[in-house]
């Protein structure tokens, strides 16, 4: 890969990351201000926004770790990482059932942040 590329593709990344943090600090505040506490809904909201966010960086973090490997070590690391993903995805998700400061349904929203923020990049980008 050219150095050009691996500039844009690391500002890709950037801008996505921007983007959900954004978000998920923009959907936090307004739920703060039309609620006038920090409820659960927002405290979801921000850690679905956050997992999701880590999550992307786990991913990239695998993908570029595997495109260094052999394929057989490459293919074990992708599904290591693959399952240590949707694993702290379930943990949070049993977390936010069993606490009455998260709640699941925003937790769950929350993850959608970075989907959303790669969708939007696709009609934001610059050339």
């Amino acid at each position: 890969m050219g150095k050009n590329k691996l500039k844009k593709s690391q500002r890709t990344i950037k801008n996505i990351t921007f983007r959900a943090l954004a978000m998920t600090l923009l959907v936090a505040a307004s739920i703060f201000l039309v609620t006038g506490s920090f409820t659960p809904y927002a405290s979801g909201y921000v850690l679905g926004g956050l997992v999701s966010v880590l999550n992307f960086h786990l991913m990239v973090l695998s993908l570029t770790m595997s495109l260094k490997k052999s394929k057989k070590s490459s293919a074990f690391g992708a599904s290591a990482g693959y399952f240590l993903r949707y694993a702290i995805y379930g943990l949070i998700l049993i977390k936010s059932i069993q606490t009455d400061d998260l709640n699941f349904l925003m937790v769950a929203l929350g993850f959608f942040v970075i989907k959303i923020s790669v969708i939007s990049s696709v009609f934001f980008q610059r050339n």
